[in-house]
């Protein structure tokens, strides 16, 4: 059975299209597939951040003084001196920054994939007028 899709609300055989069109249809997909996996990606990374700022909680030091500049993390807005926490809660402040990096580079990557998924469909629509 030949394969259909849609292109620009008009539908049209894979094996019909040129091959330029066909190579656009593939990327189109791949682009798809790949927000697919980021977006999953980034939710497993906020579950994550979540579950170490859990972790912390109860277990929040004092908050620092407003003068203090060095050794001063944030954590939901509110400013501590690390050497306060305890090895435990470093280790989940550690990854919770991780966690926060990963899901910026995530977020970059996905910005990256929408913005060749946009390209690729102008440049397939394109192709079939």
């Amino acid at each position: 059975m030949a394969q259909k899709i849609v292109i620009d609300s008009k539908e049209f055989i894979f094996d019909e299209l040129t091959s330029e069109t066909q190579k656009l249809v593939v990327s189109i997909r791949y682009a798809e597939e790949r927000i697919k996996e980021v977006n999953k990606d980034i939710a497993l990374a906020t579950t994550a951040l979540n579950t170490y700022g859990l972790n912390l909680s109860g277990k929040l030091p004092k908050e620092a003084h407003p003068n203090k500049k060095k050794g001063v993390v944030s954590v939901n807005g509110k400013r501590y001196v690390l050497d306060d926490f305890d090895e435990v809660s470093k280790g989940n402040l550690y990854s919770m920054d991780h966690c926060s990096k990963q899901i910026s580079r995530l977020n970059n990557d996905l910005a990256i994939l929408k913005t060749a998924l946009t390209t690729y469909t102008e440049r397939a629509v394109a192709t079939v007028k």
